[in-house]
């Protein structure tokens, strides 16, 4: 079982990006055809099939809710071997 520090440290290292894929929205408001998991903030994820095969969104929503912020609405495009051109 990981223990607080190590908790701490990993909540620390995705921070940053979590705070990326909130801005995402604001460079993206033309985008529709995507299903929004929950309710709140509307956060598209661009990517491949690391996304989503970790569960980049879900992470982060889990995150923004243990902070008690701004509840999230996340929705995934995302395909194997895609780069960002591809989509």
């Amino acid at each position: 079982m990981p223990s607080a520090a190590d908790s701490t440290a990993r909540f620390a290292r995705l921070l940053p990006l979590a705070a990326l894929f909130v801005t995402l929205p604001a460079c993206l408001g033309g985008i529709t055809d995507t299903d929004d998991i929950g309710e709140g903030r509307r956060v598209l994820f661009v990517g491949n099939s690391y996304l989503y095969s970790q569960d980049i969104p879900g992470i982060v929503q889990a995150l923004a809710d243990s902070a008690g912020g701004d509840k999230l609405a996340v929705a995934t495009t995302a395909a194997p071997n895609f780069a960002l051109i591809d989509h």
